[in-house]
């Protein structure tokens, strides 16, 4: 072993170590920097005409309020519809618990013999209080989860300001790192950006549907406010980490106890069949006619991201599938006439 492959060896070991420890590093703040790259790319064409009336700075802020109100606005909206409907429907619960109204109107129903047999081999009113003696134990535990995804938050909307501001020092940046011809890091990016697109216009698409269906059912069972009630799952569809069953899961469990036995059991499948499952059918298809690829392999990229990465897998899977696409592709070209593969990088 010479010196200067001992050298070179080291150079490689020390540059593994310092990147998987940059790796790690990064690794709790993955969320808030792909979804603050997702939102730049959204954001990417108002920016480019605030840039025409603005500084860099006042332009790329802007753009990134913008993308601000987009998320808080109808996150707001659904978080006060839901405190308030959930408010009202308790305190309609408990007057309805001390009338006796909803004993009687749950014995009646056909899920009256569960009801009593519940009633003699529970105790649910000892059940329902030590259930509420351990809600100040979990506290600590929602407030933790609360101010981390606010943490990923704040960082979502600094990392698609920086990106929209700094955007092509970067790119030039990223552009003499990469050992790939102009050609073919022009194809890996153009990809990359529809991946993120059809992510996106996947998401959206599944909200828009899932709410449709679901404000379907609310106004085929007549329960109030279907339209209302479409909205808020339409907007918890495309919000991570939620979904459309915190409507239809209640409503189901709301129409069983008050005795209409055949409308919460139509509901609840309606939800877990049609609702619930568009995703694993429809979502694959979209994102898929968008890159240009098999349903097939984008769902198993869809899965395989949510399995390794979380909720930010969605993004993920689909850009590490666009880029092994394009890297077989220029593979393909390279060794196509028997060349050495390096000889893509100087041509």
């Amino acid at each position: 072993l010479t010196r200067e492959n001992a050298l070179a060896l080291l150079l490689v070991v020390g540059s593994a170590v310092i990147f998987t420890l940059c790796l790690a590093l990064a690794s709790p703040f993955l969320p808030g920097v792909v979804f603050g790259l997702t939102l730049a790319l959204l954001l990417r064409r108002p920016h480019a005409r605030l840039k025409g009336r603005f500084s860099e700075n006042t332009s790329a802020g802007l753009a990134t309020v913008l993308g601000m109100l987009l998320i808080v606005l109808p996150t707001w909206f659904v978080i006060n519809q839901l405190v308030v409907e959930g408010t009202e429907y308790a305190k309609q619960m408990v007057q309805s618990s001390k009338a006796g109204d909803l004993d009687r109107s749950m014995e009646q129903s056909r899920l009256g013999p569960v009801v009593r047999w519940l009633g003699k081999s529970v105790d649910l009113r000892a059940e329902a209080v030590k259930l509420l003696g351990k809600v100040p134990g979990r506290i600590p535990e929602v407030l933790t989860l609360t101010l981390w995804m606010g943490g990923q938050f704040i960082l979502t909307l600094i990392v698609a300001f920086y990106l929209l501001r700094d955007r092509r020092h970067l790119l030039g940046a990223l552009r003499h790192l990469v050992p790939l011809s102009d050609r073919e890091y022009d194809e890996m990016k153009r990809r990359l950006a529809d991946s993120i697109h059809a992510t996106v216009l996947g998401t959206l698409a599944m909200g828009v549907i899932q709410g449709v269906l679901g404000g379907l059912a609310f106004w085929g069972l007549g329960l109030p406010a279907p339209l209302m009630w479409a909205a808020i799952m339409g907007v918890l569809s495309i919000i991570p980490m939620l979904g459309a069953f915190l409507v239809w899961v209640p409503a189901s469990i709301a129409l069983l106890a008050q005795g209409e036995t055949m409308s919460g059991i139509a509901l609840a499948l309606w939800g877990l069949f049609a609702i619930g499952a568009i995703d694993n059918i429809l979502y694959p298809v979209v994102v898929g006619s968008k890159l240009r690829m098999h349903s097939l392999l984008v769902l198993i990229s869809l899965l395989g991201g949510i399995a390794l990465f979380g909720t930010v897998g969605l993004v993920i899977g689909p850009m590490i599938l666009s880029i092994s696409d394009v890297l077989v592709e220029v593979w393909r070209r390279r060794t196509l006439d028997g060349h050495a593969a390096e000889e893509g990088v100087n041509g």
